[in-house]
């Protein structure tokens, strides 16, 4: 199969180099504050990008005939996984959810990149001016990112992590992820060049690299760092250094980096000890879904609809917080198996192994061209650039695959993209044979003029150009919805509702816009708006069934229409998929007072204390059920514990004073009752009371 000429098409070309060339570097830096998601960007950058580069790329093979029976054996891996991918998304049973949209498309755009730079991008020439696009992206990061350190970001998201920093990435861990697979392409120039004056600039930033690694705090880079340093030295020493005394340096510095890097994934791991327990608890839980479908796995993009179900009740106390949405299970290969079975990850690590073999027998096939220089009793090895170039692209790779053991920087475009890149650099379809200068595997046939290429590429432009629109809305629906929680919270809901609405008509497929209308109908409540949220509840379950509080909502909604039993079945349903949730618990209370029940209220309340020992609320609730059974003494107890935590709260005062009345302790309840008139001084029933028991 013959190189492809850059004079075969050559508008598609320019286009196909400049939108690849710009998203190596757009993707990494570019970032909106302005959207709901900071990196939004990014992944409309990828997506429109992704639809140009397969776009083109389909134009160029097309024209030069590449579709042949050699040529499709040849990507055979990679056109296993993707069809395999294809069909576990029909199989999806939530194929209108934004999680297995956004999965479908990632599939589709990752391979596209992947064929285009085998075909043709993993030429000498085209490997090279990645390279440096790639050393260029890391540098502006690195800069922006000691930027941060020092306290000189003028973002208003400086901060967002404490001391970790984030750089143009939005996450630590999606940063340390970049520097990982980065890092041996830096070493890579160090080797490359023999100005001294580049080694040191090439050792200054590769140093840079390293401090960076490490304050991101992210304990899965540091051990994909030492991954990746030592595929690099195993690369260095079996086939590109000769010298004895570098190889023993190499050896020494990656021993080294890998008991420094060893040291703090030890030292950050006992500081942090809960993040963990964390992944072996979301492990765990991941394991028991993919129980379910071992073989075909559970559908396409369906691990954040259906974690909620399994997801251990520790981890609410862990994260702190219970209106998250877990979106990944920390584990890449965890998320293969669950998504796509077992099928999905035999397929994923056939794909890496066909890759890394390629890369080897492309690195010996430079080798076989290499110069040799005798200088008196001395030789001197002048090898080919992109010997070193393929050294750091697979050493890179090598770490970042070790990396998402613990992480699932893949998942998002800021790692993705450029994992598919390395794949089609390092298994690219041209491969240096000692013999046959520039050759690949198989010959290309002539390029067809069938009629119906042309009615195909007409078909590709409509596609493309539709596909951009599409993306170009996904975008505005995110930045309508940062509009919208805005107004939210300053309570104007005529203006949020106009802005989820305006989000839902962008992207159908975003659920979180409908389940925050719904939560504005719940907050607003005009006349029909229990009807209204809970259509937009409906719309949200029919799209992602256990997705975040939208049980809780629905039970909240019901209570307040006092239909009781449909409330109490809502949140038991809530109490499924998080079953350490004081507020449930608590309003299971105020209903079962509802309806006289008062020992299951009782119940329920002594659960939510348990769960939350600071709300003074609970206790005054659990006061009013041990009033309402006059066992004074014991209402008493706890309305003190209620103002413990919260001197403010009158209704504990109230109270208060009521079951010191009851118990002719005049004195002390007047004490009550003096701080209830001096916060609502117009309160004519409290100034009467206070009439009488005033001599």
């Amino acid at each position: 199969m013959g190189l492809a000429k850059e004079s075969n098409f050559p508008f598609a070309a320019k286009i196909m180099n400049f939108t690849m060339y710009f998203c190596v570097m757009a993707i990494v830096l570019a970032f909106y504050l302005t959207s709901y998601d900071s990196c939004q960007i990014k992944i409309t950058i990828f997506q429109i990008g992704g639809a140009i580069i397969l776009a083109t790329w389909l134009f160029r093979a097309l024209q030069d005939g590449r579709f042949t029976k050699q040529r499709l054996f040849w990507d055979l891996p990679v056109l296993l996984y993707l069809l395999w991918g294809i069909i576990v998304f029909i199989k999806t049973p939530f194929k209108s959810s934004m999680s297995a949209i956004d999965e479908f498309i990632r599939l589709v755009y990752y391979t596209g990149i992947y064929l285009a730079v085998s075909d043709y991008f993993s030429q000498d020439r085209k490997m090279k001016v990645l390279a440096n696009f790639l050393l260029v992206t890391v540098s502006c990061a690195i800069i922006y990112g000691f930027m941060q350190l020092f306290g000189k970001d003028p973002f208003n998201w400086s901060g967002a992590f404490n001391t970790r920093v984030f750089s143009t990435f939005g996450n630590p861990n999606f940063y340390a992820a970049f520097l990982v697979l980065t890092g041996p392409l830096i070493l890579s120039y160090f080797f490359t060049t023999q100005n001294k004056t580049a080694r040191v600039l090439y050792g200054l930033l590769f140093t840079a690299n390293t401090v960076s690694l490490f304050i991101t705090g992210s304990k899965g880079g540091w051990l994909g760092i030492a991954g990746s340093i030592s595929i690099f030295t195993m690369l260095m020493v079996r086939y590109v250094v000769h010298s004895r005394r570098l190889k023993v340096y190499l050896v020494t510095f990656t021993l080294t980096a890998i008991l420094v890097s060893a040291f703090g994934v030890y030292r950050y791991s006992m500081q942090r000890k809960d993040s963990l327990h964390f992944r072996l608890l979301t492990w765990r839980s991941t394991i028991n879904m993919i129980k379910l479908n071992p073989v075909t796995g559970n559908g396409l993009g369906t691990f954040r609809l259906l974690y909620p179900a399994y997801r251990d009740r520790e981890i609410f106390r862990i994260e702190g917080k219970h209106q998250t949405e877990t979106q990944h299970p920390e584990n890449e290969y965890l998320e293969i198996i669950n998504d796509q079975g077992l099928i999905g990850i035999g397929l994923y690590l056939w794909l890496l192994y066909t890759v890394f073999s390629r890369g080897l027998k492309r690195i010996k096939g430079y080798l076989s061209q290499t110069i040799v220089i005798k200088k008196q009793t001395k030789a001197r090895y002048q090898l080919k650039p992109e010997v070193y170039y393929l050294t750091g692209y697979m050493a890179g790779l090598a770490g970042l695959l070790a990396h998402n053991l613990f992480c699932v920087n893949l998942r998002f475009v800021s790692s993705g993209f450029y994992f598919w890149l390395f794949l089609g650099l390092i298994g690219g379809a041209y491969i240096p044979i000692p013999k046959e200068n520039k050759v690949l595997p198989v010959q290309d046939k002539k390029s067809s003029s069938a009629p119906w290429l042309f009615s195909f590429k007409i078909l590709i432009i409509v596609i493309t150009v539709g596909s951009i629109i599409i993306y170009s809305r996904f975008l505005l629906a995110d930045v309508r919805h940062n509009y919208g929680i805005g107004y939210a919270k300053m309570r104007a809901w005529d203006e949020a509702m106009h802005e989820f609405q305006t989000s839902i008509d962008l992207n159908p497929f975003f659920v979180m816009s409908r389940y925050f209308l719904g939560n504005i109908y719940n907050d607003r409540w005009l006349p029909g708006d229990d009807q209204r949220a809970l259509q937009c509840y409906d719309e949200v379950i029919a799209r992602a069934p256990h997705y975040v509080m939208v049980n809780y909502q629905r039970g909240i909604v019901h209570m307040k229409t006092k239909n009781y039993q449909e409330s109490l079945r809502e949140f038991g349903e809530a109490l499924k998929l998080d079953p350490v949730y004081p507020s449930t618990y608590y309003r299971i209370g105020m209903i079962f007072i509802q309806l006289n029940n008062l020992d299951k209220a009782l119940e329920n309340f002594e659960q939510a204390a348990r769960l939350n020992p600071q709300a003074s609320d609970i206790y005054v609730n659990i006061g009013n059920i041990y009033l309402m059974k006059n066992l004074i003494p014991a209402a008493e107890n706890y309305y003190r514990q209620a103002l413990k935590l919260d001197a403010a709260n009158l209704n504990a005062h109230r109270n208060l004073s009521i079951v010191l009345l009851r118990q002719n302790r005049k004195t002390e309840a007047l004490r009550e009752l003096r701080v209830l008139q001096q916060a609502m001084p117009n309160d004519p029933e409290i100034n009467k009371v206070i009439k009488n028991l005033v001599p």
